[in-house]
């Protein structure tokens, strides 16, 4: 199989750097606050490959967690089935990223109420995230997106992201450089 790397300086990165900066729109027509601790996602392709076995069994549903201990899932399902990986991510980050300007974020603990409400979305953003990988399958009923993260997110009681001065927190390198996509987001040493 290969590995795909769909998600290079997509509109997904570049709204997790916006987040990181506070420049993320909120439903009271201000802005979430900056992040200061907020990791660029590298590629895995060991999670890519995860997400293709899930992806190719055409559930179109999310994984039990105990299948994929410490692993985040999202998922995403389109009508088109002949839409290219590329345009899956695409659609399904414009649809996460609503988020933000339909629910109150002020709070960045993970509750369990938001485990219904926005559960793809902080799945994303969740700032202790830095790896990612993900597949599009075509199936009999549609198009079917898995994504898969680590270390996972939405975790009862913890923050979404740390709320503070951009890049305060990194542990190992920040993308200081305002012209890059990557602004404001950690990097690791791996």
């Amino acid at each position: 199989m290969l590995c795909l790397i769909i998600l290079t300086k997509t509109q997904f990165l570049v709204n997790r750097a916006k987040l990181a900066q506070g420049k993320v729109a909120d439903s009271n027509g201000g802005y979430l606050k900056p992040a200061s601790l907020m990791y660029a996602l590298k590629w895995d392709c060991e999670l890519e490959s995860a997400a293709y076995i899930h992806a190719t069994a055409c559930s179109l549903q999310m994984s039990a967690p105990s299948t994929r201990p410490g692993i985040g899932e999202n998922i995403f399902t389109a009508s088109n089935r002949d839409l290219n990986h590329i345009t899956m991510a695409e659609l399904a980050t414009q649809i996460w990223w609503t988020v933000p300007t339909k629910f109150n974020l002020n709070n960045t603990r993970y509750m369990e109420m938001d485990a219904d409400l926005f559960p793809a979305w902080s799945q994303a953003v969740w700032s202790e995230t830095s790896r990612v990988g993900c597949y599009s399958y075509a199936c009999p009923n549609g198009r079917f997106l898995v994504c898969r993260y680590a270390e996972g997110g939405n975790i009862i009681g913890k923050s979404i992201y740390r709320i503070g001065v951009l890049c305060s927190t990194c542990t190992h390198f920040c993308v200081d450089d305002s012209s890059s996509v990557y602004y404001g987001l950690c990097v690791t040493s791996d």
